[in-house]
């Protein structure tokens, strides 16, 4: 596999990925959008509770006139997610090394990014992870990764290894943790010194998804962060709830930053490639939509069949519905209200 020593090899790598990926219209849109160099990511900091001093910075990728789009509400494909991820952890190096070569690293806010553990499976993933590992190093070691697994993820070997080996590598790692679950015992073999949830207080079913987490912070002295609070109430109530930091519209709008791309020198040779391989799977694809549609209409004309069926038996039933069971019914009920 490639060599990343650079950003732009970084960059391409994670373009590539995308447009090899690529399943559904919006992953298309998606890689034609970084081809562009139309996607970057936004700066949100992450503030104590108590002071409401800034301590991290938490990225997330836009796209847009205005870049207030999020990327992520696009419909894409898994591995185009996880290719995702990489680019956010690319930024997060860009960043991270511009502030170094800029600043004091004593005025350095750590930069926190979102990955999902499914990305730590995925060879080419890892492959990207361990390049960063290797030739950028330093940016690496102020990056916090928050990141997602599931309770069923959390058993797998790959997953444990590849946590093991890129906590001796970042400056921390994050958990992040989607409600509902109804404990964060899989957790466990990770010790996690900080969780991160995002989750509105709107409504008494978001309140009591939180009981878990609540349990849990009080079992471990575990640090929580609230994410996407969009309101002094519901940073009141994540106060309470015990949480040391927040980050959300309540105080900050995200602040998009621009790192500029790189062209791809193969960019129209791969154009031709995947353009010829869509040409010849259309045969396929269409033969298959095809037959999907001949079944799907042949399922309709039996679900009609079945349906005039059951409204035979139900118009043939009725009558003597009415007549006994019907007729008592109505009659013990006339009868009732007259011995009243």
């Amino acid at each position: 596999m490639d060599n990343l020593t650079s950003y732009k090899a970084l960059f391409l790598y994670v373009l590539r990925l995308i447009e090899d990926s690529a399943e559904t219209e919006d992953d298309e849109k998606l890689a034609e959008l970084l081809s562009k160099d139309e996607i970057c990511h936004a700066s949100q900091p992450i503030r104590s509770c108590r002071s409401d001093d800034i301590q991290y910075q938490y990225i997330t990728l836009r796209y847009g006139e205005k870049k207030d789009d999020s990327v992520f509400a696009l419909d894409l494909s898994e591995k185009v997610r996880s290719a995702l991820d990489l680019f956010a952890l690319y930024l997060a190096i860009r960043q991270t090394q511009f502030e170094l070569e800029t600043f004091h690293p004593d005025l350095l806010n750590n930069v926190v990014v979102a990955v999902n553990a499914s990305t730590l499976l995925w060879p080419k993933g890892q492959h990207f992870v361990e390049q960063l590992m290797i030739h950028h190093k330093k940016p690496l070691s102020m990056i916090v990764p928050s990141l997602y697994i599931t309770q069923e993820q959390a058993h797998l070997p790959q997953i444990r290894e590849g946590v093991s080996k890129l906590q001796e590598k970042v400056h921390e790692i994050y958990f992040d943790v989607h409600l509902p679950v109804t404990n964060l015992d899989y957790l466990a073999p990770y010790r996690p010194s900080v969780i991160k949830v995002s989750n509105s207080l709107e409504d008494q079913s978001e309140k009591r998804a939180l009981l878990p987490i609540i349990r849990y912070l009080k079992r471990t002295k575990t640090t929580l962060i609230a994410g996407r609070v969009t309101s002094q109430i519901t940073l009141q109530q994540y106060k309470m709830l015990g949480a040391k930091y927040y980050f959300g519209y309540v105080t900050d709008i995200p602040t998009p930053v621009k790192f500029k791309g790189f062209d791809d020198p193969k960019a129209a040779m791969r154009k031709a490639q995947r353009d010829k391989l869509k040409q010849e799977k259309a045969p396929v694809k269409d033969a298959a939509e095809d037959q999907l549609a001949i079944e799907e209409a042949e399922r309709l004309a039996q679900q009609e069949k079945l349906d005039a069926s059951i409204d035979n038996l139900y118009a043939s039933a009725k009558p003597k519905f009415e007549d006994d069971e019907l007729s008592r019914v109505i009659q013990l009920a006339e009868q009732e209200q007259q011995d009243n």
